[in-house]
């Protein structure tokens, strides 16, 4: 009979405890979701308030234009020069110098 008791102690523990890791999980899913409605408005925000200028955003011509002026800057700077270089050598090797 004792045994029975302390069994059914345990068990309303272990139910007790599952509540409030129920209770903690869904605090924490309410706190996720208005996090997430957040930034979502405060994106929507943004795009609406700078409509204008992602308009003229072409990722083609960003990369076109970033790959120029890293040309750019290899022409001009001689450490760049010297990387390059390396680069190249190593690449016509067979060797892959983005890994080290």
């Amino acid at each position: 009979m004792a045994a029975n008791k302390l069994e059914a102690q345990r068990l309303r523990e272990d139910i007790r405890d599952l509540e409030l890791e129920v209770e903690n999980a869904s605090r924490s899913l309410r706190k996720a979701r208005d996090q997430v409605q957040f930034a979502q408005k405060r994106l929507n925000d943004l795009e609406n308030r700078h409509w204008a200028l992602l308009q003229l955003y072409n990722p083609s011509q960003a990369e076109k234009e970033v790959e120029k002026a890293l040309r750019e800057f290899e022409a001009l700077e001689p450490a760049a020069r010297i990387r390059s270089r390396t680069d190249a050598v190593d690449k016509s090797n067979g060797r892959d110098t983005t890994s080290s």
